[in-house]
């Protein structure tokens, strides 16, 4: 039993470490540099505990601010908002770069 218990812990520990280095180093800046003009005002801030922030300047409102969290699995990226938990797109990562939504961004 006690052996169980040691193998578990080597997998989860294994696991965690796994996932940490899938998602280090993609936290930055990314500001925009080709594909939709429609996006080149976006900012993506890609934050290391998983969350992010997307804002576009606004004539009417300002800044407006979209956030949520992103799930990383290989070069695939998946943004959700918080807290309605909805489906905000996917894209690919990889070297700096962020492909989404017909754009590309680059890490600053």
């Amino acid at each position: 039993m006690a052996l169980h218990r040691i193998l578990l812990s080597l997998v989860c520990i294994v696991l965690v470490m796994y996932s940490v280095a899938c998602n280090q180093g993609i936290e930055g800046t990314y500001s925009w540099v080709s594909g939709n003009n429609d996006e080149s005002d976006r900012g993506i801030q890609l934050h290391a505990d998983g969350t992010f922030a997307m804002s576009s300047p606004s004539r009417a409102l300002g800044e407006v601010v979209a956030r949520g969290h992103y799930v990383v699995s290989g070069e695939s990226i998946r943004f959700v908002l918080e807290p309605s938990n909805i489906p905000y797109g996917e894209g690919t990562i990889a070297n700096g770069v962020l492909d989404y939504r017909d754009s590309r961004w680059k890490k600053q």
